[in-house]
């Protein structure tokens, strides 16, 4: 007897990432397989013998975030079934990309901590109590446990420390050589983690009937997941460096005002058992703390926000507005605006202006997804999603200055936010896997009532700068990119900080941007007018901190790329107007009564030749540039491109030109 392959396949094959948790199969077609992880959705066609990539899905689950001083700032936090991630907020390129983020040690579900102003060395943690310091200048991490052990498939209640799965690590906002690591007691570290002290008793309810196996009959879950009667959350006050917070995911609420020699239960009243997610000392007052409470695993969906003000004397629930399923993990507060609040809940980002008793929605473009963490950086608010990644809110400078009177006037202008752009500028690039970069330049906010009326009132925006000189305008009536929006509601403008760009030679295809050079930093002016009425509002424009150039550098750099755009600017215009003389005197020359029309022919054909020695008018596409040679025009342009790329101080080179 002959045996033979039927080709079957092996009914086991891998998928591109572990922990799979879902799979749905083709009622009619079962090769087609769609496979949900830890990592994203694969799908199949094949019956598991092949799947589709995930690097092609924003799929990241964030469970905390924190942000450095740098500039750009950094964005740091641990992923679901993944590596820690630090990523650049901004990038001078196309957007931010594979090469612009890495890990820091630790492990998915790390907190993070450093010193904000200088994060050479950072501490990330994981589920068991792991902990690792990272450091920056060589790439090494090593182990900072606080009692190093193999933890896995442990009971609880026989480790030395129960650690929560997102166990809490923290910085000394005072002292950032001053580390806090949290488990059931609070750990402190002076020494960069060589040695722990606990400086506080076991601060959860401590039930050992709990501490026991995380699952069965039939698997034991002992990963850490599980452990219970643990620190949750642990917040340093930036007033006082003596002054810590701690909730627990039992439902305690805990305060020290000394270091840690006493501590007092302050846990607001009827929260019963619950999950202390996150809290919030106020930046305006060392007396005031939020406290975001989640109970969903006990099957209670209901939003839970308390703030005191007598440090944790008495509390108040805040949740007005909230959709009754949208229970929130983090509740931040404005550190400009005192009573601005952000919260990240099941159901998005919220805001509220008035400490809480009334929420409103703040997605804005964001996906529906649930946010785990916020940080305020800068002027933006930094989200860690839940399956989508992080995300920032550019520019909070209109809620900042919102008020109940702006929206019943008929003309708001917002003040801009004074801001840094990186050396060499950023731009929005476009392709898969790429983050977007901030609009690179100035954002200006108006405000228009459902009674201003532009066809009766034009509307004119102008960007002035410190002498009152108009640099680039925009109206209502204009048409194009210098139009301005007059519906009602909230319009923001992106100036990028340019000169407004000359007119190209129509028809023409020309080598270079004819957009204006970039202005100098310095201060500059919204002038926003109707009418008879008008606001304005400075700002400031900030160099890039990490490059130092003078005033007279500054200014040379200007006078060359202003002088060369408007030399390109008159040539088109007089291209333009030598055109249609031109054609005048084809005209003529084609008529043979004319009595001059031999000199008529003799002009246009001199005219002709004068353009073909200043534009070049063979090239019609962009892939011309190397078949016929550039003309005068394109010269002018790169060199405002060269000017405007390199900044000042000026190269000889440049000045040769």
């Amino acid at each position: 007897m002959r045996t033979r392959s039927t080709g079957a396949r092996s009914p086991r094959g891998p998928t591109p990432h572990g922990d799979n948790h879902a799979l749905w199969i083709h009622p009619e077609h079962s090769d087609w397989m769609i496979n949900g992880n830890d990592g994203g959705a694969n799908v199949s066609f094949n019956g598991g013998h092949t799947w589709s990539t995930q690097a092609n899905q924003p799929t990241a689950q964030f469970y905390r975030v924190i942000t450095d001083a740098g500039f750009p700032y950094r964005v740091y936090g641990g992923q679901q079934d993944n590596s820690t991630v630090s990523i650049a907020s901004a990038t001078s390129g196309g957007g931010i990309q594979r090469q612009d983020w890495h890990p820091i040690g630790g492990g998915e579900s790390a907190f993070v901590a450093f010193d904000p102003d200088d994060p050479a060395r950072v501490y990330a943690g994981v589920y068991q109590g792991i902990l690792t310091e990272w450091d920056r200048a060589t790439g090494d991490q090593r182990n900072v446990m606080a009692v190093p052990y193999l933890g896995l498939g442990s009971n609880p209640v026989d480790l030395p420390y129960r650690f929560n799965w997102n166990a809490p690590v923290v910085a000394s906002p005072q002292d950032p050589s001053v580390l806090y690591h949290a488990a059931n007691q609070v750990l402190r570290s002076t020494d960069r983690g060589r040695s722990w002290t606990p400086i506080s008793p076991d601060l959860t309810r401590d039930e050992p009937e709990r501490q026991a196996e995380g699952g069965g009959p039939i698997t034991n879950e002992a990963a850490g997941a599980e452990t219970y009667n643990t620190i949750s959350y642990l917040e340093c006050s930036p007033h006082d460096a003596g002054t810590l917070w701690v909730g627990t995911d039992d439902g305690l609420v805990h305060v020290t005002t000394d270091g840690g020699a006493a501590w007092v239960d302050v846990t607001p009243p009827d929260v019963g058992e619950a999950l202390v997610n996150a809290i919030d000392v106020s930046p305006h007052d060392p007396r005031t703390a939020w406290v975001a409470i989640t109970r969903y695993k006990f099957a209670d969906r209901t939003p839970h926000v308390f703030v005191t003000t007598d440090l944790g004397a008495t509390w108040e629930r805040r949740v007005g507005g909230l959709p009754d399923e949208a229970y929130v993990r983090v509740v931040r507060e404005d550190p400009e605006r005192a009573g601005l609040l952000y919260a990240g809940t099941e159901a998005g980002a919220f805001v509220s202006f008035d400490a809480g008793a009334r929420w409103q929605p703040l997605r804005q473009n964001m996906p529906p997804v649930a946010i785990t963490d916020l940080d305020v950086r800068e002027g933006d608010l930094i989200a860690a999603t839940q399956g989508r990644g992080f995300w920032i809110l550019d520019d909070l400078s209109v809620l900042r200055q919102l008020a109940p009177l702006h929206l019943e006037a008929e003309l708001v202008l917002f003040a801009p936010t004074d801001l840094r752009t990186l050396h060499g500028g950023a731009w929005q690039g476009f392709g898969a896997g790429r983050g977007t970069n901030p609009p690179p330049g100035a954002l200006v906010h108006y405000w228009i009532g459902e009674s201003f009326d532009p066809a009766t009132t034009p509307l004119r925006l102008e960007l002035r700068d410190a002498t009152g000189a108009v640099l680039r305008s925009f109206a209502s009536d204009a048409e194009g990119p210098d139009a301005l929006d007059t519906s009602s509601g909230l319009h923001r403008l992106h100036w990028d900080l340019r000169l407004a760009p000359i007119e190209g030679v129509p028809g023409q295809f020309t080598f270079g941007s004819t957009a204006g050079p970039r202005v100098a930093p310095g201060r500059y002016v919204a002038f926003l007018s109707a009418g008879a009425g008008a606001a304005q509002a400075a700002f400031d424009y900030l160099p890039d901190p990490r490059v130092t150039h003078d005033a007279a550098a500054w200014s040379e750099q200007q006078a060359l790329a202003r002088e060369a755009h408007a030399a390109a600017g008159d040539l088109h215009a007089s291209i333009v107007r030598m055109r249609a003389t031109r054609d005048q005197l084809a005209a003529l020359a084609g008529r043979e009564e004319f009595p001059l029309a031999e000199d008529a022919r003799a002009l246009v054909e001199s005219l002709t030749a004068w353009e073909g020695r200043v534009i070049q008018v063979k090239q019609e596409t962009f892939q011309d540039v190397i078949n016929f040679p550039n003309r005068l025009n394109a010269e002018l342009l790169d060199l405002v491109s060269k000017l405007d790329g390199n900044g000042p101080a000026l190269t000889a080179g440049l000045r040769s030109q």
